[in-house]
């Protein structure tokens, strides 16, 4: 489709007595005044500054009978100029040329006619009239050029528009600006180009056609440039061709070296030597090769896990904002301006009959600026309360981009689910700065019940033609079965957190278009059996929920009564934590996957970790006794599985809990997942499992 008539604009500017970078400013104000404390130079009697920003537009070629306009913005006023007076103006128009000169938009001050005391509209006809300008002030002036209808190939006109403005000081200066605008007629019209596919609405896939139709009316041959642009026009970064022949209207254009998207549009240009024409597609379009964008942050938990989202706002919201703009996927925001108050109850949750082990809220907020000195925090109460209680969730002046906070519920006597139903959060952006502005993207409730199950949650997609997920199981990380589609961000797999086996699990996007995504990291259950007394021992998952003791032993907790753990290259090499001690003699408060440790059951209980499949990452180790964990899932022979460090190894030893001895390891020997080793080596090395 054409785009506009063909219009050329030759923009001369000629600024007359008039402040601007470019020029000296003394040439056009005598001598500097005092306004507010600073020394400014003087024109119509104090801080008043006057100058066009932008004149528009400047590449197009006028029809007869056409008109174009330039856009020329006028500001002035600092504050020390009681009230000031313009008049605009231009030269005679050329026979058959028709100039007008109307009030744009009205940024800021007041503008009256000071002939008859009415106010300044835009659009209004304000050539030739004297009216009140407000101080300070900032308008636009429209200035438009018709040509004649008889008009033929040369013809120009030469107008120039006059602003001046006088303040009533003493000095009773005027300040002008002189704008000269050339507008001309071509005899001949430039190429012209038509768009035919893409043109918006499409999904494209492969290799596809772009098509189009053009003409020459000046009879020179054609040449064709196309440009891509991903965020719906507004630039065209990327060059797919140039330099087709006159003779080509179609170019098959590889789509598969370009993302996933909904926001493309193509520009094709076309010169014929002299002068240029384009056309850009009408709407969006869409490419569509690969399956969406993998989930991300996907995390293992024991126990069902459930969110819940507020369903209604509570009568003292003052936000005017929809409650939807709330929900946890929504990312378009919530804006609290300085002054209101959010404030909502109601948390929809699944049915759950199993008792719940955390219920923690979620915040993702960020404040306007670094003025925002707000104090008051996110807050919260059940309904039956009277009061709200502090989250220690409080918006600061650094966070300027989305963060996330969260708040233990559960530790604050929040245990039920008709206690999180009936929850109220509120808060009141009493900034004190300058600030206007919190945005919340989301408020949600985590929660986890049964410790029956095993819960896994994600992120979603940023893929925006995404459908639904796709949840995947495997015993050995190796043939994977698919067990769920769903489109939450959470699934539960029932009673599996319990039994003895091992589990995998990974996460797939779906495309409406069927596509299947690459998958998410793995995350796993593993299970190893522990004797009463002294067991030497590893975690071969990366614990997700920080490591803390707490955490990583959950599932023998009440069983153990001590655990140590060996770190080569400290002053304090052991660590050791104790049931019995009080928290500030407990030295060890960590479980990491590259570590060996020592536990001391007082009963055979299993031990059943949960967590991310690490990396092939290096374990450090220094000259010496090392004690190592196995994060592999893999059992090898010992020479095997040490061929990396095959030049510093000199001793490895495991540990027999029938004996309660470490016992010394031969090359025949395998090294298993769950387990720990004593390795001794020459030198400071690195081992790769």
């Amino acid at each position: 489709m054409r785009k506009s008539k063909w219009a050329t604009l030759i923009v001369i500017t000629i600024i007359a007595s008039l402040a601007i970078a470019s020029y000296p400013v003394t040439a056009c104000f005598g001598h500097t005044t005092s306004c507010e404390g600073e020394s400014v130079y003087q024109g119509d009697g104090g801080a008043t500054d006057y100058w066009y920003a932008d004149l528009y537009p400047l590449d197009h070629y006028l029809d007869p009978g056409a008109s174009t306009e330039w856009i020329i913005n006028t500001r002035g006023g600092g504050g020390c100029s009681n009230y000031e007076h313009a008049t605009i103006t231009d030269n005679t128009a050329p026979p058959g040329w028709t100039t007008t000169i109307e009030m744009g938009t009205i940024n800021s001050g007041s503008f009256h006619y000071i002939d008859d005391g009415s106010p300044v509209n835009q659009g209004d006809n304000i050539e030739g009239r004297e009216f009140y300008v407000g101080n300070p002030w900032n308008f636009d002036i429209v200035y438009r050029i018709t040509a004649p209808s008889d008009a033929s190939g040369g013809e120009n006109a030469n107008m120039i528009c006059t602003v001046y403005v006088v303040g009533y000081l003493p000095e009773n200066q005027h300040d002008y600006v002189y704008v000269h605008c050339e507008a001309i007629i071509n005899s001949v019209q430039p190429p012209v180009v038509v768009l035919n596919y893409p043109n918006g609405g499409e999904t494209l896939t492969g290799t596809e056609a772009v098509t189009w139709d053009a003409s020459s009316p000046s009879g020179n041959p054609l040449s064709f440039d196309i440009y891509l642009s991903s965020d719906g026009g507004i630039s065209f970064p990327d060059t797919l061709v140039t330099g087709l022949g006159d003779a080509i209207r179609s170019w098959g254009w590889d789509t598969t070296a370009y993302p996933d998207d909904i926001d493309y549009k193509i520009k094709i240009v076309v010169s014929d030597g002299e002068q240029y024409g384009h056309d850009i597609s009408e709407n969006d379009f869409a490419l569509d090769n690969y399956g969406p964008d993998p989930p991300s942050n996907l995390m293992i938990h024991f126990g069902l896990t459930t969110y819940g989202e507020a369903t209604a706002k509570a009568p003292d919201d003052d936000t005017d904002s929809d409650l939807e703009r709330l929900q946890k996927d929504d990312g378009r925001g919530y804006v609290v301006q300085k002054g209101k108050t959010l404030s909502m109850e109601t948390f929809n949750t699944a049915t759950q009959t199993d008792p719940i082990d955390s219920a923690i809220l979620y915040v993702e907020y960020w404040v306007e600026n670094t003025g925002y000195s707000g104090t008051n925090s996110v807050m919260w109460k059940l309904e039956t309360d009277v009061t709200y209680s502090s989250t220690g969730i409080t918006p600061i002046n650094t966070e300027l981009m989305p963060v996330i906070k969260t708040f233990d519920l559960f530790a604050n006597g929040v245990d039920t689910i008709d206690e999180i139903a009936n929850l109220d959060i509120m808060f009141m952006n009493d900034d004190g700065g300058s600030a206007q502005n919190v945005t919340f993207d989301f408020i949600w409730v985590e929660i986890i019940g049964s410790p029956n199950d095993i819960g896994l949650t994600w992120s979603p997609s940023t893929s925006p033609d995404l459908k639904h997920y796709h949840i995947d199981r495997s015993p050995d990380d190796v043939t994977y079965t698919h067990m769920k589609c769903t489109s939450l961000l959470y699934w539960n797999d029932v009673g599996k957190a319990v039994d003895l086996n091992n589990y995998f699990y990974k996460v797939y996007s779906f495309d409406n278009g069927g596509k299947e995504g690459l998958p998410t990291y793995t995350v796993g259950k593993f299970v190893s059996s522990l004797d009463a007394g002294w067991n030497m021992v590893s975690t071969p998952l990366v614990q997700q929920q920080g490591g803390l003791i707490d955490n990583a032993l959950h599932s023998i907790d009440g069983s153990y009564d001590s655990v140590q753990s060996y770190h080569a290259g400290f002053s304090r090499p052991w660590t050791h934590w104790d049931h019995s001690k009080p928290s500030y003699f407990n030295s060890l408060t960590d479980i990491d996957h590259l570590s060996g440790y020592y536990i001391n059951m007082q009963t055979s209980e299993n031990f059943i970790t949960i967590g991310k499949l690490p990396a092939n990452e290096p374990i450090p180790l220094k000259s010496g006794w090392n004690l190592i964990g196995y994060p592999s899932f893999s059992t090898q022979l010992m020479d095997d599985a040490l061929s990396s460090i095959s030049g510093e190894l000199n001793t490895v030893y495991g540990f027999d809990p029938a004996t309660q001895s470490e016992v010394e390891f031969l090359a025949s020997d395998s090294m298993m997942p769950g387990k720990a080793y004593w390795i001794h080596v020459g030198n400071d090395c690195e081992l790769i499992l």
